[in-house]
């Protein structure tokens, strides 16, 4: 029992201590461990490029430093989303792992690749070759199971909606993937930074083995 407030009379009102009212008890929320790992990997996938001499998405079309700025904040969020996740953010973090692995599935569709003991091993990306691809497939492994395992501990709610994702998104990442690395070529020929110092290298008529339309532009030329 606690004491309450004073009635007319002088003597304290006394009220039973026990739980909350259902409408003012507070969720219930822990750690979503996966989801922080899938957002650390993604940042460091696409600060990677960035300083790898690759730029990184939106850095043609705003900048590298308001791109570089973007992903940075957009981390922080989801990573302070999963730090106290409850049942109401299980069907956002769902989606957002969902954005992870699409992210990675559509770099392993459209880029050459190399198989080992039936894993795939990207030879090029992005204007990426040779050794400094290792820690980079290793950034996408992880992000791509850490995604997977994010599904799972969102919930069912969480796992479902961040599973349809991939469906409707692998095919527009696989197309935006080309415009944007045709944008980030053109950008580095005409206004050459330390940024795209990579893509300055690529002859304008560069082709992969997985992008049918740069194949035909190649043939053409």
């Amino acid at each position: 029992m606690r004491r309450g407030r004073i009635a007319r009379s002088g003597i304290p009102l006394m009220r039973a201590e026990g739980p909350l009212p259902p409408s003012r008890e507070r969720p219930k929320t822990s750690r979503q461990i996966w989801t922080q790992v899938g957002a650390v990997s993604a940042g460091a996938h696409v600060f990677y490029e960035l300083l790898s001499g690759v730029a990184m998405p939106f850095a043609s079309v705003i900048g590298p430093v308001p791109a570089a700025t973007g992903w940075g904040m957009s981390t922080a969020v989801v990573l302070r989303m999963a730090e106290r996740a409850d049942k109401r953010h299980e069907a956002v973090l769902g989606v957002v792992n969902g954005l992870f692995l699409t992210t990675v599935l559509a770099h392993f569709i459209h880029w050459p690749k190399r198989w080992r003991f039936g894993v795939p091993s990207l030879s090029e990306c992005e204007g990426l070759c040779g050794p400094i691809l290792v820690p980079y497939n290793g950034i996408l492994y992880i992000s791509g199971l850490s995604a997977v395992a994010g599904l799972l501990e969102n919930g069912r709610r969480g796992a479902v909606r961040g599973a349809i994702v991939p469906l409707v998104g692998v095919p527009v990442l696989l197309r935006l993937q080309r415009m944007e690395f045709r944008r980030l070529r053109l950008q580095a020929r005409r206004n050459p930074r330390w940024w795209n110092r990579r893509l300055q290298m690529q002859p304008p008529d560069r082709s992969t083995s997985s992008d049918p339309d740069q194949q035909v532009l190649g043939a053409e030329s």
